[in-house]
């Protein structure tokens, strides 16, 4: 039985109380045999990609739109309910209101990711048809026509 086995059986059964647990036994350890376990608060390696990136369409949408609406006009906006809003309060205020709302949702989706399997999934397919409705559209108007 390996020594961080015993020591810990002792502490477990209350042969050795967990005070005893000196600097003598820590030295017995090799290093192999003390595992850490650092809590992981950001999720799965896929969970903080897909959030970032997320946040980076949200955020590269939000640039274009408004270099597409200075440049084409509010009536490019192929969103009606944004665009309405736009012609009500302005274009930046309408953007920033929009997009902001989206960012908070996008945290609070990232968030409850790491405890729902289905989210992240949705989060996945949520980055794909932002980055198809959005983000190409909005290139191809400002940079190829």
């Amino acid at each position: 039985m390996p020594i961080s086995h015993a020591i810990q059986q002792q502490v477990i059964s209350g042969s050795m109380m967990a005070e005893e647990f000196s600097s003598h036994h820590l030295a017995q350890l090799s290093c192999s045999q003390i595992k850490p376990k650092i809590p992981n608060h950001f999720g799965s390696n896929q969970q903080v990609f897909l959030g970032v990136f997320l946040i980076y369409l949200i955020l590269l949408d939000l640039f274009l739109t408004n270099a597409g609406i200075n440049y084409w006009g509010v009536e490019a906006e192929g969103n009606n309910l944004l665009k309405s809003l736009m012609l009500r309060f302005g274009s930046e205020k309408a953007l920033l209101y929009v997009k902001g709302t989206s960012l908070i949702l996008a945290i609070f989706l990232i968030y409850l990711a790491k405890s729902h399997h289905l989210i992240q999934k949705m989060i996945g397919l949520i980055c794909l048809l932002h980055l198809l409705v959005a983000v190409i559209p909005w290139i191809y108007l400002l940079y190829y026509i």
